[in-house]
């Protein structure tokens, strides 16, 4: 099992990282704000859309899809996808971040 974080000290976590972009911030937050308090879970029916977090960060959805793998690989968050077009992913959120040394590609590589 893996160690309970409260929300509170999940926000504090990602607001003072220093290697998460402003995009990276801006989405964590929204799906902690979507999150179940005790576990981190953010589940399917709580889920904003690919659309949705795109919208609220300022970027393409394509970015938000490469935003969101660049988290999951360091372990800021794990993605449970959905089971085929029209379901949506489960998030949970692991804010004791980076678990993998990060090699930022440059902007125009990510949009």
């Amino acid at each position: 099992a893996r160690p309970r974080v409260k929300r509170g000290d999940a926000e504090r976590a990602v607001s003072e990282s220093a290697v998460l972009t402003t995009a990276e911030h801006a989405a964590m937050m929204m799906l902690l704000r979507r999150a179940h308090n005790d576990t981190l879970e953010v589940p399917d029916w709580r889920t904003p859309s690919l659309a949705q977090l795109a919208s609220e960060t300022g970027v393409s959805e394509r970015h938000i899809q490469r935003l969101l793998t660049h988290l999951e690989r360091h372990r800021w968050l794990k993605r449970i996808p959905g089971n085929g077009r029209g379901h949506k992913s489960v998030y949970i959120l692991l804010p004791a971040g980076p678990g993998a040394p990060c090699v930022r590609l440059s902007p125009h590589v990510l949009s």
